[in-house]
Formats: structure tokens, sequence, C-alpha cells
């Protein structure tokens, strides 16, 4: 898709490249984006007109703001004891919410979880050792490989990222798409807020590990390479003046345009957005089904 078709206050359609680079309109009652919280706000700033000069739905100024990641910490036991922690489903296996609510005696809003992830496997390990300089080539190869392989438990700490203005995101006519549309830029800078959080959350595991019994605790923050889940952007609000849509995915613009993915979240929460985001979808097309008789 490369935009959506609007008039002063219906969007009528979109504008979309088949296979062949054509051009192509379709014509809609309804405009539903669900392009998380980077494709949306793309779309919308690329849907400019005569009529919405800084974006479709743009009348905030917060299209492409508050963009919201996740950020990550790290920790990791490692135990004399054989734990057998390479066996059993990839991902989180226990989770905390304890360190999850707002605590007055913290010097940071809201706060994190942690989950407790399986070990790696064999060729993860081999390269995780050799990457830290712990693995080397020679006659104690194994030796090392077979003490760290299946004594290891990892945490994952996962923060609250917070709305930031300045955390944002802007279309970059310079470089451009296959398809010759443009590409986007990124401004975004971990908050010292979301800092904090990840100290906090990085000592509680090192205490939970070290009361388990690690001998060697190795801990990092933020990893490098996360923080994947993006979130905001176009934030849900009640008001048009500080918000792009209402309770029901509707952009206060244009009643017909709505939203249901993560980009309207007002903020990020300390878990996977992917629940939260069906929820939300489920709720908005609800929503749309009772009210298809009502006029927009």
């Amino acid at each position: 898709m490369t935009k959506i078709i609007s008039n002063k206050t219906t969007a009528e359609g979109v504008v979309y490249l088949d296979k062949n680079k054509n051009l192509k309109t379709i014509t809609s009652r309804f405009v539903i984006l669900a392009c998380n919280g980077i494709g949306t706000p793309r779309l919308l700033l690329a849907s400019k007109n005569k009529y919405f000069r800084k974006g479709l739905a743009n009348s905030s100024g917060l299209v492409g703001k508050n963009l919201m990641l996740h950020p990550l910490g790290f920790a990791e036991g490692l135990f004399e004891k054989f734990m057998n922690s390479d066996f059993g489903p990839e991902g989180c296996c226990v989770y905390s919410h304890q360190f999850y609510e707002t605590n007055i005696r913290n010097n940071f809003k809201r706060g994190c979880t942690l989950q407790v992830l399986r070990g790696n496997g064999p060729l993860e390990t081999a390269n995780y050792l050799k990457k830290l300089r712990i693995l080397k080539y020679g006659k104690d190869f194994f030796k090392i490989f077979f003490s760290n392989y299946n004594h290891t438990i990892p945490i994952a700490i996962i923060t609250e990222d917070l709305p930031s203005k300045k955390n944002s995101l802007e279309l970059d006519y310079k470089i451009k798409d296959a398809w010759g549309q443009p590409g986007v830029k990124i401004n975004y800078k971990i908050q010292n807020n979301t800092k904090k959080i990840l100290k906090y959350g990085l000592d509680k595991a090192i205490k939970v590990l070290k009361k388990a019994g690690a001998k060697k605790v190795l801990s990092f923050a933020p990893v490098k390479h996360t923080g994947w889940h993006l979130m905001g952007t176009t934030k849900m609000g009640n008001k048009k003046n500080s918000s792009v849509v209402n309770k029901f995915g509707q952009t206060h613009d244009i009643k017909n345009l709505l939203i249901v993915d993560s980009s309207i979240f007002p903020t990020s929460a300390a878990v996977n957005p992917i629940s939260t985001s069906q929820a939300l979808a489920l709720y908005i097309a609800d929503n749309l089904v009772k009210s298809l008789n009502e006029k927009y």
C-alpha cells in the first residue's frame, strides 16, 4: 500500500502497487490499519493531502511520536550442578510480575518483569562463550564447554518504556524502498527512567540467581539488537488534541479510518504486546460490527 485516499472527513480507499509496480486503487467504506508502530504512522504520514498537510489523521501532531520499545536486561547464573537447562521449549519458563507496578520507594515510575529462560543449545553456547573469550580451542576446550553447557540459567528483564515525543519516526525521502516509497528515519534514545528500571531489574535478577546457588553471574543491559516490540506512534485517548485514535480505534479526524495494532498503545507495559494487540483488535472489530448501520 502506498497511501490512503481521503477527503476532509472520510477515508475513501487505498492506493497500492501490484507485483508489476502498477498503481491500483481500491475504494472501501472503512479503512483499517494494522501495520505496527512503524508501518502505520509511515502510511499515515505518506498519505498527506490538501486537507491533512502534516499527514493523515495528524491534527494533533502525534502521528509518529511516542515510539516505545522494550529495552531488555540480561543476567545469567553459572551453576556447579548439571541443570539440564537446554531441555524444554524456547522462551519464558518462569514469569514474575513482582516488580511490575510503580513503587513509590523507587526513583522511577512503573517497573519490569523477570523472565527465567531456557539455557542455550550446544552451538549457541559455544558461540556465546567464544564471543566472551571464555572458550578457546586447545586441550581445555571440552572441559570449559561442558562446565558451561546445561549449567546456566538466564533471566531476562523486560522494562516498561514510557512515551516520549522525542522518541519518534519521520519519513525519509532520501532512502526509498524497492517500490520507490519513502523509508523511515527513527529517532530513539533510552530514557533515564527506563535505564533506572533496567538497573533495578538486573539487581533483582542477580539476587535471585545468587540465592539459587549460582557460583558466578554475568549481567548487562541494554541487550543489543533487542527491544523488537514496536508500540506507540498513534496514541489512543479521549481528546483530539492529545491523541490520534479514540477508544474504539477510530482516528479522531476521520471516523471510518481505524487502527487496531500496537501503535495505539498509550504506554508499552512490561510484557509481550501481542495479547493486548489481539484483545484491542477484537474489541474494535466488535464495536465496528455493531455500528455498521450507523453513519460515519
